[in-house]
């Protein structure tokens, strides 16, 4: 890799729109350390050179996946989305440009069937469990979101940003299972928010934390209880749990 990269440096002239400099395939994933395939990849974009990865992706070795937060509106998939007929006679949602919000993009006109909902088949979670999933919205009334996940109901609620140029936030608790997962959003009886994003993020603690504590109940099951995890509980669950800094067993 470094004989490429000295024979490419006096290149960089050379390169231009429709023009680049082909550098050969990428060693990432195979067996290099993580620090290098990091130099290897950078060092190829800043010599503009084509990325093709010469390995099997189902096989590549690498670090833990990072998991994605933010999912756009405009990257979410409408089932009813055509560009044909018009949108509002159809009662099919649409993408709109609209500089408040995050990326200048919204979905709109969405609901009044279960099929014009928004969906992001992609949600990827490395582990899976309880994520805290934050809905950015544009509404000047009251509407209901039915929220799912792989299919299953989760919950409906009301929104309301108050203005159809303000953006408004509402989170709520869902669970995913590891891999890819499908978040949509729906009503299928009236028209529902304009979306802007949503946030997917996971409540398991990132590090170590002190957990409060005190001495334990009489009954063995009051207190502060976190499961093993760190995470915070309201009541206990079968098997270990720590209940105000103790462990206890149900």
């Amino acid at each position: 890799m470094k004989g490429i990269i000295a024979e490419n440096l006096y290149l960089s002239a050379y390169c231009s729109k429709g023009h680049y400099n082909d550098m050969d395939m990428l060693e990432v994933g195979r067996s290099l350390t993580t620090e290098e395939d990091k130099t290897h990849f950078g060092m190829w974009c800043i010599m503009n050179s084509p990325l093709l990865i010469g390995c099997d992706l189902r096989n590549i070795k690498a670090e833990t996946r990072l998991e994605r937060t933010r999912y756009e509106a405009e990257t979410g998939y409408i089932s009813t989305y055509q560009e044909i007929k018009n949108n509002q006679a159809e009662k099919s949602g649409i993408y709109e440009t609209a500089d408040y919000c995050s990326c200048g993009y919204k979905a709109g006109w969405l609901g009044q069937s279960d099929a014009n909902g928004l969906e992001w088949r992609n949600v990827y979670s490395n582990n899976g469990g309880e994520y805290n999933l934050t809905i950015a919205y544009i509404c000047g009334e009251n509407r209901n979101i039915t929220i799912s996940v792989n299919g299953e109901k989760v919950q409906t609620l009301s929104f309301n940003s108050g203005g159809w140029q303000k953006v408004g936030k509402k989170t709520l608790a869902i669970q995913l299972q590891p891999g890819q997962n499908t978040v949509r959003l729906s009503n299928a009886t009236n028209w529902m928010p304009d979306i802007d994003y949503i946030d997917v993020v996971s409540t398991a603690p990132t590090g170590i934390r002190e957990m409060d504590s005190g001495p334990l109940s009489t009954d063995g099951k009051t207190g502060v209880v976190y499961d093993l995890s760190g995470r915070k509980m309201t009541t206990p669950r079968n098997g270990i749990n720590i209940i105000n800094g103790h462990k206890a067993i149900f």
